[in-house]
């Protein structure tokens, strides 16, 4: 087995938001360094790579997913223990929106459930990061990475990109949380929207779209929204809630056709609209979103 490289790289530092003597994805003190600490290699040679980490959501949220003893190794053919069992492929966002395999680079995860898509097309700005596990018991996931540059070369990357597992257990019990007292609503397609303000989790934001007012739960009635409560990444819905908690996060279910996905809150609509987010429900996919500048 080949083991990955890890690097304290300037351009991965930086996209992090960190200086180059710290590292991501810690699970144990400062001083007890683990295997699975920071993020593994990420360089590029002739185009511009794409790496993070597979996160847990729903009872486990905020939990990377490991197998139970990680070496830090990538997986071994035949191993299907945790990350191991997932495929993790980067490919144009409008690719992925219209199911074409258009550009798409396969990638490889560690069982620390750290992925590296190495060298993918620089000149795509708007990427789908997909993870795709036994369709008998996890939901197909992506996270949209937009507005990329489109600088390639030696050691131009995005690193720090996230891209959630969500078994359907846990869109079942996503579904029973806001069900109230009707039909659970449909949780199989949809979007895991995280609302930012200065890149922080922003609260009190309602989910809208083409200029629309803020949505709430309706199970049975598209489009809907409910909003996670908690501390936990996209751990579990709270329905009471009418807008995003400290946490800054929704699930929304859309409908048919292409909009524009917007946040609003006390009279302010984001993200900007020079740079609007253009998407589509996908069948049978989860779509992990950031909306900015809410």
């Amino acid at each position: 087995m080949k083991r990955l490289a890890f690097v304290a790289l300037t351009g991965c530092a930086n996209i992090l938001g960190l200086d180059n003597t710290k590292l991501d994805k810690i699970d144990a003190a400062i001083d007890a360094p683990s295997i699975c600490d920071g993020a593994p290699q990420c360089t590029s040679l002739n185009g511009r790579s794409v790496c993070g980490q597979l996160m847990q959501t729903g009872a486990m949220a905020g939990m990377p997913l490991r197998v139970a003893a990680p070496t830090g190794e990538v997986c071994a053919a035949g191993n299907t223990e945790g990350p191991c069992a997932f495929k993790v492929a980067a490919l144009p966002k409008a690719s992925f929106l219209t199911a074409s395999v258009a550009g798409r680079k396969d990638g490889v995860v560690d069982d620390c459930g750290r992925y590296a898509v190495i060298d993918f097309d620089q000149a795509v700005a708007d990427v789908a990061v997909e993870a795709t596990g036994d369709a008998a018991t996890f939901k197909r996931t992506a996270s949209l990475l937009l507005g990329r540059t489109t600088l390639g070369g030696p050691g131009n990357v995005d690193s720090g990109v996230d891209v959630y597992v969500v078994s359907k257990a846990t869109a079942t019990e996503w579904a029973q949380q806001v069900m109230g007292s009707g039909t659970p609503p449909d949780t199989a397609t949809g979007y895991l929207i995280k609302f930012t303000r200065m890149g922080s989790p922003q609260d009190g934001v309602q989910v809208a779209k083409d200029g629309s007012n803020g949505f709430t739960s309706a199970p049975g009635t598209v489009p809907w929204a409910a909003y996670f409560g908690g501390t936990s990444p996209f751990g579990a819905l709270d329905p009471t809630l009418t807008s995003t908690g400290k946490r800054g996060m929704a699930f929304a279910v859309f409908g048919g056709g292409t909009f524009n996905l917007q946040g609003v809150s006390a009279g302010r609509r984001c993200p900007n609209p020079m740079t609007p987010i253009s998407v589509n429900q996908v069948d049978n996919a989860l779509i992990a979103v950031t909306v900015p500048n809410c």
